[in-house]
């Protein structure tokens, strides 16, 4: 008797679920035309939509004028993107004592006077003194006279690497948002 009530109770758990379930999914929007229309009685209605207009200039000061950059107190927006040619790789290593995988290990030192945001590039050589493989490390950020340690794996042709040469690659983002009077 208690598994035939549990067997009621389910299917009318199920039942309640697929109702509600269906009545609640009851609106679709026509991909054609846009409007909204009700499953159920077959009702088209516009979409309700409000438009609000919003000042960006109150938001972000710098978007009052997009031509110039120019705010209403006559400072204008630049992005102080430094010396790069002052971050320079100090020290580098690889591990070769296994044979699936080498890892470079490398110091980078930041002699310019803002933070800098790059990634490291090493690009791999095989015997002939050809390119066969790059890999790149995730991006890092070396304060003002600060230094990072990066460390680069690879696990693809190893048997093949006899020789790598490391870049510093400059973010795309990096640099200092500065304002100036005109």
């Amino acid at each position: 008797m208690k598994t035939s009530t549990a067997i009621i109770i389910a299917g009318f758990l199920v039942f309640l679920g697929i109702t509600i379930y269906s009545l609640s999914n009851i609106f679709y929007i026509d991909s054609s035309t846009g409007l909204i229309v009700n499953k159920m009685t077959g009702e088209v209605k516009e979409p309700k939509t409000q438009e609000t207009e919003i000042d960006w200039g109150e938001i972000f000061p710098w978007a009052r004028d997009e031509e110039t950059n120019v705010a209403e107190n006559n400072t204008t927006l630049h992005i102080d993107k430094g010396d790069f040619s002052k971050v320079t790789i100090s020290g580098h290593s690889i591990d070769t004592s296994n044979p699936y995988y080498r890892v470079i290990t490398c110091t980078v030192t930041n002699n310019d006077t803002i933070k800098h945001l790059l990634t490291v590039k090493a690009v791999f050589y095989d015997k002939n003194s050809v390119p066969i493989l790059t890999e790149e490390s995730f991006m890092i950020s070396v304060a003002p006279g600060g230094i990072e340690s990066v460390t680069l794996t690879t696990f693809d042709n190893v048997e093949n690497i006899y020789s790598y040469e490391l870049m510093l690659v400059q973010s795309e983002s990096d640099g200092v948002i500065r304002w100036s009077d005109e």
